[in-house]
């Protein structure tokens, strides 16, 4: 039992992977209909999902009620899995600072927003789970009560270390009009033009072929992972997700996903989850060879252009990696960050300082790469006025 005269009497229960349903979760959800943030990663669809494709024992459902009348006050689901965060120059990727982690799915928890009751929830995990290294919370919004009290609360830096590699970064997204007529409003005429031309630039190189397909039953899973198998490499596509898990995402009416094909070839390919009305582009490739024509801008815009014609979606989330959603969508940037809340250890602490020293040296190769591409611009100059 957890609880101040501030925030109320609460108790929290942490329930296994294996004795929850979605059912039970959807009930739960119901009583906070309207109260909390809703989200992909907290509906019971995709705690289905992970039951059915994940070790049950790593999955569970942190649940709040209070502590007189009973009712429940927050569904927090959870997963044990591991965090890495990668050493890695663009898209070459050198190894990884690992942890055994917890997470928070969803990141915002469905509960009420008392900073002492997260204090409560945090000590238990670390409790319940004593082999896990860091609680992790993937995208924390910045003007969150959360955000807040993870960033200045001093028990919570008694109890943790408190990371953020990657500090706030802007998460992209688009809020979707009723047309798409009113979409391309959102932009110049030289925009507009410029989008179109991308597009037609692809279209010419297909001879006249530029289709856009559309991936949400299990039946058109094996033409999706083809096109990842054409356009992602092993160690990219294991990053994501198994073939199967896919399947079941589309059983789960979870998928929806985007193939664009230049001729006959797949030249771009979205893999995207859609609940409630949100679409949530989670990744991107493209085929390089055609790099200098843009796939990834026509990629996007045909993807705006088909959910708007298509109806159901109101918002589309590109996150933290937008690719080019910043150009193709007259962007909404808000600002989240990834946090890390570390057990206080010796080997935590190596693990920080060693990503940290890594990220310090790539920044400064890259600032080095810089001042020397301009020093040699300045002198191919200087040479060529003489």
């Amino acid at each position: 039992m957890f609880g101040s005269e501030e925030c109320g009497i609460y108790e929290i229960q942490l329930l296994d992977g294996e004795s929850v349903n979605k059912d039970l979760i959807a009930g739960w959800l119901k009583e906070l209909e309207g109260l909390h943030p809703k989200s992909l990663f907290q509906s019971p669809e995709y705690f289905d999902f992970l039951v059915a494709t994940e070790r049950p024992g790593d999955l569970g459902v942190a649940l709040v009620t209070a502590a007189k009348s009973e009712e429940v006050c927050g569904v927090i689901p959870i997963r044990q899995s591991p965090h890495a965060l990668k050493l890695s120059v663009g898209k070459h990727v050198f190894g990884a600072v690992t942890f055994n982690a917890i997470r928070l799915l969803g990141s915002l928890p469905n509960m009420p927003p008392h900073p002492q009751l997260f204090d409560d929830l945090a000590q238990l995990l670390m409790q319940i789970y004593p082999d896990a290294e860091v609680l992790c919370l993937e995208s924390v919004p910045v003007d969150s009560w959360l955000w807040r009290h993870i960033t200045t609360s001093k028990k919570i830096r008694k109890n943790f270390y408190v990371y953020l590699p990657h500090g706030p970064r802007r998460w992209y997204s688009i809020g979707l009009p009723t047309s798409f007529k009113q979409y391309l409003e959102r932009f110049s005429a030289k925009q507009r033009y410029n989008l179109s031309r991308q597009v037609r630039r692809l279209q010419d190189y297909g001879e006249g072929l530029l289709n856009l397909h559309r991936i949400a039953s299990a039946e058109q899973v094996k033409g999706f992972v083809a096109g990842m198998q054409a356009l992602a490499n092993q160690q990219e596509r294991t990053a994501i997700l198994r073939p199967d898990q896919y399947v079941a995402l589309a059983q789960r009416g979870l998928l929806l996903s985007f193939v664009l094909v230049c001729g006959v070839l797949p030249c771009a390919i979205a893999f995207a989850t859609h609940h409630g009305s949100v679409l949530q582009v989670h990744t991107l490739f493209y085929d390089r060879s055609v790099w200098h024509l843009s796939p990834g801008t026509a990629i996007q815009y045909l993807i705006v252009q088909n959910v708007i014609e298509t109806g159901g979606t109101s918002r589309i989330e590109f996150g933290y990696g937008p690719g080019t959603a910043s150009t193709i969508s007259g962007s909404d940037a808000t600002a989240k960050g990834q946090i890390l809340l570390m057990r206080k250890s010796a080997g935590n602490i190596a693990k920080k300082v060693l990503y940290d020293t890594f990220c310090a040296i790539v920044y400064d190769a890259k600032g080095l790469h810089a001042r020397l591409k301009t020093a040699r611009l300045r002198i191919s100059q200087f040479l060529a006025n003489r």
